[in-house]
């Protein structure tokens, strides 16, 4: 590709910007929970505290691996994102259903991430973001074309 050729990739569309930015702040903010917890525990760890520090270590990387997966343009990345925007808003229902979270503290944020996880499914436009060049598809080609290249000795 020259200097003044346009790239054939369509262009990266704004939910999967936001997707990708609250992916990342997601990562950052669960492995300083994580860090957080090891520092004000000490050296004694309780297994309230392991399980803790795992379940944010886990959290922090499968919101890298969305990210990362968003960043290369692999539908892994997208689908990922999707997973935990719905965990999200699952563990945001149960605080509200058990009566341990503030129902508007937790509507405003269930709404914004659920039209962010139903634009990343149903949107168009992401879904050309994310799909596969025609030249890459993995497919063969025709053996009508590989066979009538080998006839003219190509």
């Amino acid at each position: 590709m020259g200097i003044f050729q346009q790239d054939e990739s369509p262009r990266r569309p704004a939910s999967v910007w936001i997707a990708q930015i609250l992916m990342g702040l997601i990562t950052l903010i669960y492995a300083g929970i994580a860090g957080m917890i090891v520092v004000n525990v000490g050296p004694v760890l309780s297994l309230r505290a392991i399980i803790a520090i795992s379940v944010a270590l886990a959290v922090s990387a499968i919101a890298l691996v969305a990210f990362i997966g968003m960043a290369r343009r692999k539908s892994y990345g997208r689908w990922t994102a999707i997973g935990l925007l719905a965990l999200i808003l699952l563990s945001g229902s149960i605080q509200v259903f058990i009566g341990s979270g503030n129902l508007l503290g937790q509507l405003i944020p269930a709404l914004l991430f659920g039209w962010l996880a139903f634009v990343l499914i149903r949107s168009e436009a992401v879904s050309r973001f994310f799909a596969k060049p025609e030249s890459c598809s993995g497919e063969p080609p025709p053996v009508e074309t590989y066979m009538n290249d080998i006839s003219r000795g190509l």
